[in-house]
């Protein structure tokens, strides 16, 4: 058996890879499609955490500004409700 030819394919391999840049250039274009992804999920994923904490913020004001309940003593009532109320039923306990 002849080794001449296989000793050639083992010295000319590198050379043949070095001189085909496709493979390697398909390759970095793929690694660069994922990063380029990868950037483009978390800016996605820290819009919809801003977006979160936003909503959030304006929940808790919109808690803050709603208007309380009456205690229970003054019937438990909204005021507004509890006028209404007391338009309707003047004989209701706490609307004289």
């Amino acid at each position: 058996m002849d080794a001449k030819p296989l000793l050639l394919a083992l010295f000319l391999a590198p050379a043949a890879l070095a001189a085909d840049p496709y493979g390697h250039r398909e390759l970095s274009q793929r690694i660069e499609a994922q990063q380029l992804h990868l950037e483009q999920m978390n800016r996605d994923q820290e819009q919809a955490d801003q977006h979160a904490e936003v909503m959030r913020r304006l929940d808790q004001i919109e808690r803050q500004q709603r208007p309380q309940p009456t205690p229970a003593a003054e019937g438990g009532y909204y005021p507004e409700l509890m006028r209404n109320q007391c338009l309707a039923f003047p004989q209701t306990p706490g609307c004289q």
